[in-house]
C-alpha cells in the first residue's frame, strides 16, 4: 500500500512540469589497453619514414602527426559500476620532436545489455610516457540522459587513472517513477529510492 501511495503521489507531481535538477555522483576508475588493432596513419613531418614499431617514438628529431589510431582495452577498477566495461579509443596527435603536443579523439565504453558511453576527449602528450586529457561522454540505453565527465592521466606501463563525475539532469519525476512503474527492478540505477548495486 505504501508503494502504491508513493506512485500515486509521483503521478500527481508529474502533472506539473518538473524542473530539471542536477544530480552529480563522483567516481574514480582505472583502465588498461590490451590491443592496438589499427596503428593509424603516422607521418614524420621532416619527410623521413616513421619507425614500424607499435609504440612511440616513431620519428627521430622530427615532428610527428598521427591520425585514426585505434586502441582497445577495458576499465578494470571503479568506484561506480556504471563506469565499467570494454573501451575503444580513436586517437589523433600533433607532436613535436620531444613528443609533446595536443592529442584528441573519440571514446566509447560498452556495457553489453545495459548501454554505452560515447564521447570525445582532448588533452596533451607530455613526453613519451605521460598524457593528460579530459573526456565528456553521453550515455545510451540504461544510461540515457546521463553525462560522464572525467580527467584522465595515462602513464606508460600503468594505464589510465580516472577522476570524474556522472551528471543526471533528467526531471526528478522521471527518475523516481522509473522504478515504481516497473521500468526497472528495485535496486536499479533509475530508481533512487532503492539502494544501487555495489561498485565492482
Amino acid at each position: 500500500m505504501r508503494n502504491l501511495m508513493g506512485c500515486l503521489v509521483a503521478l500527481v507531481v508529474l502533472a506539473v512540469p518538473a524542473a530539471a535538477q542536477t544530480n552529480r555522483s563522483e567516481f574514480e576508475s582505472r583502465a588498461f589497453y590490451s590491443a592496438i588493432p589499427e596503428p593509424g596513419v603516422i607521418t614524420c613531418l621532416d619527410g623521413s619514414e616513421p619507425s614500424p614499431s607499435l609504440m612511440p617514438p616513431w620519428c627521430v628529431d622530427a615532428r610527428t602527426k598521427v591520425r585514426n589510431r585505434l586502441l582497445m582495452g577495458a576499465i578494470v577498477q571503479t568506484t561506480d559500476e556504471r563506469v565499467w566495461g570494454a573501451i575503444q579509443v580513436v586517437m589523433n596527435m600533433n607532436l613535436d620532436a620531444s613528443f609533446h603536443g595536443p592529442v584528441w579523439g573519440s571514446y566509447v565504453i560498452a556495457r553489453p545489455g545495459r548501454g554505452n558511453w560515447e564521447g570525445t576527449w582532448h588533452g596533451k602528450h607530455e613526453g613519451v610516457g605521460l598524457a593528460t586529457y579530459r573526456l565528456v561522454a553521453h550515455g545510451s540505453g540504461e544510461f540515457d540522459g546521463l553525462e560522464l565527465r572525467a580527467i584522465i592521466v595515462w602513464r606508460a606501463g600503468k594505464g589510465e587513472s580516472w577522476t570524474g563525475e556522472i551528471i543526471d539532469t533528467r526531471p526528478q519525476g522521471e527518475r523516481s517513477l522509473a522504478g515504481c512503474l516497473g521500468f526497472e527492478p528495485c535496486g536499479g540505477w533509475l530508481n533512487p529510492v532503492c539502494s544501487p548495486p555495489s561498485a565492482l
